[in-house]
């Protein structure tokens, strides 16, 4: 199954029963998150708890359930709401962190039902596509099917950290057990002071400038010298500015040091031995 009652029940006795700690998570959670195949009541329930919470009410189980009538909603099941809502208020809640672990598990089970609803959907995809679609157009309709839902998936810590809480305590003992390295140190030694490594593991570096000011240069030259120092491999994805022809002489060009118009040319071979012996050597 890809549902919990039990942990839903869970989650709204939180709820109920420490609104104040409930409100730092109303980002994290919605409606989506309690499953509604089998019954509405879980995900009316925590409707009438979010926009009471968001507008700072004091609510006991009688307007809850006044308001869950209101709404003119018929359950599947057959249920006493006053005896219900008093049960969850009446469910032993334990720390905040608890309180936590039980909302990740939730989310684990909504995000499980998600990428269950996304596969059915790519799987009729397929057997409804047009024998026109090419194999790149296949391949990108399921890969953009699967990732409209994916990115829509929190990923990380749901709750805000308090980067002051453990500072202290993570600087000293930093300190004590010093690191030389953070992620493949580049070439050049004034962005390694300033910055480090820009190629840190799970980190994205982005460099902008103009057009023309030698991004894609810096950046062959920067992946490639690293990947001669530590023996790594470099993938070049390029956007189509520059053909390959260009990238093959502009690379050659820095790792030579013979100029490009030399190189592209062809007349590298006419300008002197050191010049053949920079380029046959690179």
């Amino acid at each position: 199954m890809i549902y919990s009652y039990e942990i839903e029940k869970q989650v709204l006795a939180a709820f109920l029963q420490k609104p104040n700690v409930f409100v730092n998570y109303l980002n994290v959670l919605s409606e989506k998150d309690f499953y509604d195949k089998n019954s509405l009541l879980h995900k009316t329930i925590f409707l009438i708890l979010k926009k009471s919470l968001e507008k700072n009410e004091n609510i006991d189980e009688i307007i809850i359930v006044q308001r869950i009538k209101d709404l003119g909603i018929k359950f599947e099941e057959s249920i006493d709401l006053v005896d219900y809502i008093r049960s969850l208020q009446m469910r032993k809640i334990h720390s905040d962190d608890k309180i936590e672990t039980s909302i990740k598990e939730l989310k684990k089970y909504s995000v499980r039902r998600e990428i269950s609803a996304t596969g059915n959907k790519i799987a009729d995809s397929m057997k409804n596509i047009s024998t026109d679609f090419s194999y790149l157009d296949i391949i990108e309709l399921a890969d953009q099917l699967y990732n409209e839902k994916i990115n829509l998936c929190e990923v990380g810590d749901d709750v805000p950290q308090n980067i002051y809480d453990e500072m202290e305590e993570f600087i000293e003992e930093r300190g004590n057990n010093p690191v030389e390295e953070f992620g493949m140190m580049g070439p050049h030694e004034k962005v390694n002071d300033i910055y480090g490594s820009l190629l840190r593991p799970g980190n994205i570096t982005v460099i902008v400038a103009r057009s023309g000011v030698g991004k894609t240069q810096f950046c062959m030259d920067y992946a490639t010298k690293v990947a001669l120092k530590y023996d790594v491999p470099v993938l070049h994805f390029d956007n189509g500015e520059m053909s390959k022809e260009e990238l093959i002489i502009r690379q050659c060009a820095a790792l030579s040091g013979v100029p490009s118009h030399l190189l592209e040319s062809g007349k590298w071979r006419q300008a002197g031995d050191d010049v053949v012996k920079k380029v046959r050597s690179v």
